[in-house]
């Protein structure tokens, strides 16, 4: 099995390739709704380093809490009490740990895909398929306004 670093390059690299992979789909007009979200979920999941099969919500908070749980269950033997009170706990910010996750995960797909989602567009993503929508709409945009791809 694999150390945790080697999982970690292994899954990002996997997530990066799908995301290239969407950036020349919606480039060249193959894009569906279902392939933009079929194929950003597993991106999602592969960067969160979760299994996209046994992922059965597309709830990004949800997600992240799999993500969490799974990374400090499995790097660090925490109890499972310990786990929710890592994931309730807020900072200086008065945001939590899922929270950042979240902002981390749309700043990555953003940076990946060469796009930008304001604030107020980033706010309305609760899932992969509104994260789906707009990052596709994003991206449509961009090729049609003959902005470089990258």
């Amino acid at each position: 099995m694999a150390n945790t670093s080697e999982r970690i390059k292994e899954n990002a690299s996997r997530a990066a390739a799908i995301l290239a992979d969407i950036k020349e789909t919606v480039r060249v007009g193959q894009d569906t709704e279902k392939y933009l979200y079929e194929n950003l979920k597993c991106a999602v999941c592969f960067r969160l380093m979760i299994d996209a099969d046994t992922a059965d919500t597309d709830d990004l908070r949800k997600l992240c809490i799999l993500s969490i749980r799974r990374q400090m269950s499995e790097n660090e033997g925490v109890s499972d009490r310990e786990i929710v009170r890592q994931i309730e706990k807020y900072d200086c910010h008065q945001t939590n740990l899922v929270a950042q996750k979240k902002v981390l995960l749309m700043l990555y797909i953003e940076s990946a895909l060469s796009i930008h989602l304001d604030d107020d567009e980033a706010t309305e993503v609760f899932t992969v398929k509104d994260l789906a929508d707009k990052a596709g709409k994003a991206l449509r945009q961009k090729y049609a306004e003959g902005l470089p791809g990258d």
